[in-house]
């Protein structure tokens, strides 16, 4: 791991599928470090399986446009069914400061069979218990198994949630 400017360590995503991807014109994009980062990503194969993951169902880019926007966005079909994109974008000055947008989520619908959205936006399974949210600061809380990831624009981390009768109660912000 290199640190990047912001003094964060920058981790290289790496997908199983990359030798596929030669059509994608993200292959030979310039590596952007990401605004988004907290350091907890899970990034190997093995931390999502561990996390009840599939990571062929991980997809991560980080795209620089020619207006001097970059876009980030992680998209992940969770072993539910339920699928979240989440898409940040960062507009980079000439005055080495980043404009960095709160990340947008977007849940994709039909939702799989057995889950609604309650009045708030928020995913239920088929017991009325949460197992999805949308944060508001743009990152999405979900229910893996028995534990809970958030996920950004760079990806999944895994979330502290204080779980009662009716799901997710509350959520802890990981910070160093």
């Amino acid at each position: 791991a290199t640190i990047t400017n912001n003094g964060f360590p920058q981790l290289e995503l790496f997908d199983s599928g990359a030798t596929m991807m030669k059509a994608d014109s993200t292959s030979h994009a310039i590596k952007l470090s990401s605004k988004y980062e907290t350091g907890g990503e899970l990034t190997s194969d093995r931390e999502l399986k561990q996390a009840g993951l599939d990571p062929k169902n991980v997809k991560h880019t980080n795209v620089k446009e020619a207006d001097g926007w970059s876009e980030e966005k992680s998209t992940v079909k969770y072993p539910s069914g339920i699928e979240v994109t989440v898409t940040g974008r960062t507009k980079h000055t000439d005055h080495n400061t980043d404009v960095v947008m709160d990340p947008e989520a977007t849940i994709k619908e039909p939702l799989p069979k057995g889950f609604h959205k309650d009045k708030d936006g928020a995913i239920l399974d088929a017991n009325n218990k949460k197992v999805a949210e949308i944060n508001e600061d743009g990152t999405v809380t979900i229910k893996v198994g028995k534990e809970w990831v958030t996920q950004s624009p760079a990806g999944v981390t895994e979330a502290v949630v204080f779980d009662h009768g009716h799901g997710m109660a509350g959520r802890l912000k990981l910070k160093d």
